[in-house]
């Protein structure tokens, strides 16, 4: 069950839905400092994409990971790791 923020209907995809799973490894580079925001992204079929940093949930990937886990283990899809760098030049 997924419910978008500032949306009340509620979806709910069949685990059969689900067609990749996965963690995000974000960097945001900023004037002499990196910071990392890891998340994980879930792919359903029909192309809905949700992230676990959906209505200011960041931060919390270290808590999602047993849930993707989970997840991971009932489809048999692998956890994906991609790597994606963002530059804030000031």
């Amino acid at each position: 069950m997924i419910n978008p923020l500032f949306d009340i209907r509620e979806k709910r995809y069949p685990l059969s839905d689900i067609e990749g799973l996965t963690y995000v490894h974000r960097l945001i580079a900023r004037s002499n400092k990196i910071d990392t925001m890891p998340y994980y992204e879930i792919r359903f079929k029909d192309g809905y994409r949700w992230n676990t940093q959906e209505g200011g949930r960041y931060h919390m990937a270290k808590q999602d990971q047993p849930v993707i886990e989970y997840l991971s283990r009932q489809t048999g899809l692998p956890i994906d790791y991609q790597e994606v760098t963002e530059y804030e030049i000031q």
